[in-house]
C-alpha cells in the first residue's frame, strides 16, 4: 500500500546546504542536513512545522515522498526504454 508523506526542507539562502526537520516535539525544532534522518509526517503536521519555522531568512517547503510498507521512495527510478517525460517525479509544494 502506498501513502504520501511529507518532509519539510529548509533553505537558508547563500551557499548553505538545505536542512530537514528531524524532531518537532521540542523547542526549537531540531534540524538535520541528512535527508535519511528527516522526519516523515502527514500534510497537516508538516504545514504546522512550516508555519512555526518560517522567517525572513528561512524558506521552508514541503517535499512529498511515496512511502510503501517498510520502504520509502523519494525519487522514482526511470525504467529502461521509458521516456523521461512519462516517468513520475517527486512533487514539491512551495509555501
Amino acid at each position: 500500500m502506498k501513502t504520501i508523506k511529507f518532509l519539510v526542507k529548509v533553505n537558508r539562502g547563500g551557499v548553505r546546504i538545505p536542512e530537514y526537520v528531524r524532531r518537532i516535539d521540542r523547542t526549537p525544532i531540531e534540524m538535520t542536513s541528512d535527508r535519511r534522518l528527516a522526519l516523515l509526517m502527514g500534510r497537516f503536521t508538516a504545514e504546522d512545522a512550516v508555519k512555526s519555522i518560517q522567517t525572513s531568512r528561512r524558506k521552508p517547503e514541503l517535499v512529498s515522498v511515496t512511502a510503501h510498507a517498510g520502504f520509502i521512495e523519494s525519487e522514482p527510478k526511470i525504467p529502461a526504454g521509458v521516456a523521461a517525460a512519462f516517468a513520475p517525479t517527486a512533487i514539491k509544494y512551495q509555501l
